[in-house]
């Protein structure tokens, strides 16, 4: 199971994808960029501070029919 903390995508998502992770995002660090982050499910801590920055949070089936060179795969 791929847990993913906000910390990890701080550091290396980029801000002009939609950021996948394939499993729960957890809430453990800080995030100030504005992403859209999608995954099979999220705490309730991540999503608070997601969404406390302006950041959108998605289902991984809200992303299926994007387009893939949009997508950034963080595990």
């Amino acid at each position: 199971k791929v847990e993913v903390n906000v910390s990890k995508i701080e550091r290396f998502a980029d801000q002009t994808k939609i950021v996948v992770v394939p499993g729960k995002v957890l809430g453990d660090g800080e995030i100030k960029k504005k992403v859209k982050v999608a995954a099979f499910q999220f705490s309730n801590s991540a999503k608070k501070k997601l969404e406390q920055n302006g950041s959108t949070v998605m289902n991984i089936e809200d992303v299926l029919n994007e387009d893939v060179k949009n997508m950034q795969i963080i595990v």
